[in-house]
């Protein structure tokens, strides 16, 4: 078992992507006879994840593990933009998970969940406000006046 792990380490190298961000799953945990090699890949691997495909055991551990994993790659933002911005609008909607939407007669203040990368492309919208998230201390198009806040909730 322990060579199939290493195995499968050497080929993350070998492709040059062990230092990506990865998740051990230990499947078949119920098919392993002795109890101390179970003991053993948990003090080995503190944060591998074990389960069982066949009867279920440790499946919540292991969503609760691929949720946390892949929310490192999203943030939680307001963003504030004018109602006629339809394009950074639709933007957030394709992009991200809109959570929450409250128009005024001319701004819309969008809470919404977004991936890491997209930040950039909205500080560098006019007339678009985010909110929510600690980054450098300009963003926007500060030429025009429309530089966006960054605040921590």
């Amino acid at each position: 078992m322990f060579r199939q792990i290493e195995a499968a380490y050497n080929v993350l190298d070998d492709l040059g992507i062990r230092e990506k961000d990865t998740l051990l799953v230990l499947n078949k945990i119920d098919a392993v006879a002795a109890p101390d090699t179970l003991e053993t890949l948990r003090i080995r691997y503190p944060n591998a994840v074990p389960v069982s495909a066949r009867s279920g055991l440790g499946l919540e551990g292991l969503t609760a593990a691929v949720s946390e994993a892949l929310s490192k790659e999203f943030v939680d933002v307001e963003v504030i933009l004018s109602v006629a911005n339809g394009r950074v609008a639709a933007l957030l909607a394709k992009e991200g998970e809109i959570l929450f939407r409250q128009y005024t007669d001319e701004v819309v203040t969008i809470r919404c969940r977004l991936p890491k990368h997209l930040l950039g492309r909205l500080e560098r919208e006019n007339d678009v406000r985010i909110c929510g998230y600690t980054g450098n201390a300009t963003h926007g198009n500060a030429a025009h006046g429309n530089a966006a806040q960054s605040v921590v909730w």
